[in-house]
């Protein structure tokens, strides 16, 4: 997954807080922070470290210059802190990642420098360290990941088809009905109801908003009556980063 500063220039970070009322929604306002650290950047990869509470970036391409990066940052909440490990992935963007809770590691597929990447790596807070699968995902970018805490994988949705991570070896997982093909997707893994949910990506017909779910054997398509099809639901599908909110069940 990655994520754009919406401010890149000012170098600001946006966090939301959300405010409970007794008996009604959360109320969300936004607080802008402005720490010294990392570059502005954009195309990284970011994932949350919730063994260490800690956000985790890699890569990316700095915003003024456009030169790809192969730097690890990490977000405590407070401050930036550049960690530089001697190994590490190379320089690349849009590369997938997210944090596999039960082996307390960021795992890292993928991207784009110079040509489509298809190594996977692992950050356990201290280094970087590189797989070697017997199986794995087609070398590409833009691709989305999650973790699925039932099953205790990480899962990566390449725009086809679905592959999961166990920390050994990459799997593809079958299904008769796939959603259609597609750049950019995002995922989320509900663990309230036991389902990945995809949204939006792009395809040759443009930009999609269309919603779908899968239960660990079926992807079903689901319609919302909040999300009509037009510019505003669809002109975000692109940069729009799902999160599962446990907070709201």
């Amino acid at each position: 997954m990655h994520l754009d500063l919406p401010t890149p220039r000012c170098r600001t970070i946006l966090l939301i807080l959300a405010v409970v009322a007794p008996g009604g929604p959360a109320q969300v306002s936004w607080e802008q922070v402005i720490p010294a650290g990392m570059a502005p950047r954009r195309n990284h990869a970011v994932a949350y470290d919730s063994v260490r509470d800690r956000l985790v970036v890699f890569g990316g391409r700095v915003e003024y210059s456009r030169q790809e990066v192969d730097e690890t940052w990490e977000w405590d909440g407070v401050e930036w802190s550049e960690r530089t490990p001697l190994a590490r992935p190379g320089e690349r963007h849009a590369a997938a990642m997210t944090f596999d809770e039960a082996r307390g590691v960021a795992v890292l597929f993928g991207g784009f420098s110079a040509g489509a990447l298809g190594d996977t790596w692992e950050w356990d807070g201290t280094n970087w360290t590189e797989r070697f699968p017997e199986h794995s995902p087609d070398a590409g970018a833009w691709f989305s990941m999650a973790y699925d805490t039932r099953r205790r994988r990480a899962v990566l949705f390449d725009g086809r088809a679905l592959w999961a991570w166990d920390g050994t070896d990459w799997q593809p997982l079958p299904t008769a009905e796939s959603p259609p093909g597609r750049s950019h997707p995002r995922i989320a893994y509900d663990d309230q109801r036991d389902r990945l949910v995809l949204f939006g990506g792009q395809d040759s017909l443009g930009t999609r908003n269309d919603t779908w779910e899968w239960d660990g054997s079926t992807w079903g398509e689901r319609i919302p009556a909040t999300v009509a099809a037009g510019s505003t639901s669809s002109s975000r599908s692109i940069s729009a980063l799902p999160a599962y909110d446990p907070a709201s069940i």
